[in-house]
């Protein structure tokens, strides 16, 4: 799970192929997304509640969703295990199975 920097809202992935949105105020899911990977490995929301990045353990890598636009993109990644977001919203860093570490830039898409 990870929660909006606003603390209102939060994000979980689940072995269940999905990812849901929840309002914490209320108590309820806003939003499913059943187009996810087998085992949601990550979830990380960017500080200024710009990103939702999810990863798991399939050749689809990482989907990267822009809150405000609804735009996902995916990074290339194997069996990604952790995420995270740099404090300026700007980086994505991964590690894999494989010993990899990716950092991207999450405006261009492109590997740092």
């Amino acid at each position: 799970i990870c929660y909006f920097p606003d603390g209102k809202q939060m994000i979980s992935g689940s072995r269940d192929k999905t990812i849901r949105r929840w309002d914490l105020r209320k108590g309820k899911e806003m939003e499913k997304d059943r187009e996810v990977y087998e085992n949601v490995e990550a979830v990380e929301v960017s500080r200024d509640g710009r990103w939702v990045v999810i990863a798991g353990h399939t050749t689809n890598g990482i989907k990267v969703n822009e809150v405000e636009t609804g735009i996902v993109r995916t990074f290339q990644g194997d069996w990604i295990y952790c995420i995270d977001i740099s404090r300026d919203s700007t980086l994505l860093a991964s590690g894999s199975f494989d010993y990899k570490v990716q950092v991207w830039n999450l405006y261009t898409g492109e590997l740092v």
